[in-house]
């Protein structure tokens, strides 16, 4: 199964681009200390690819137990998109903010090289945001 399976696309809508990327997730564990039980945040990475359509931001998470499958985990209408942070250049990353929060990714493609590589992915997030809620006004 290849992760272009997972994605489920809706009338009209179309693949712009893709790159590999971690998710990076934040959970709270307990952790036993001398002063007691205490909250901790943990962060780790999802291994899997960052896609943009003409009408959301999805991440699918690429998990490989006896074989590889591909699952939707994050999907961000691009209505909703409020912003986008790229950092660089030691670190390739990417944060999309929405209403509900923002999701970190770090990219993992050499395509990605450079801090024009990430501006370009900026841009191009951006004009499908701006090209998505310019179609739905009309």
């Amino acid at each position: 199964m290849s992760w272009q399976n997972a994605l489920v696309l809706e009338n009209n809508e179309k693949v712009v681009q893709f790159w590999k990327s971690n998710y990076q997730i934040q959970t709270t564990v307990i952790k036993e200390t001398w002063r007691g039980k205490r909250p901790k945040t943990v962060e780790h990475k999802k291994k899997g690819i960052l896609v943009l359509t003409n009408q959301k931001v999805v991440w699918i998470e690429e998990m490989e137990i006896r074989r590889k499958s591909y699952h939707p985990l994050v999907t961000i209408p691009l209505e909703n998109i409020k912003g986008v942070q790229i950092s660089g250049p030691t670190s390739n990353s990417v944060s999309i903010a929405d209403a509900i929060g923002e999701y970190a990714f770090d990219l993992a493609d050499p395509a990605v090289a450079s801090q024009d590589d990430l501006n370009f992915l900026k841009r191009i997030i951006l004009d499908q945001v701006n090209t998505r809620k310019q179609a739905l006004q009309t």
